[in-house]
């Protein structure tokens, strides 16, 4: 499911909102 998650962050940083998935992107890689 963290697959799933990698590439919606992409996604949602091509839209504009990185500031917020950067965070998410480090919980991410930590788990």
């Amino acid at each position: 499911q963290k697959l799933n998650e990698k590439p919606s962050l992409l996604r949602r940083i091509e839209a504009g909102k990185v500031v917020p998935t950067i965070k998410l992107a480090k919980k991410i890689e930590k788990v």
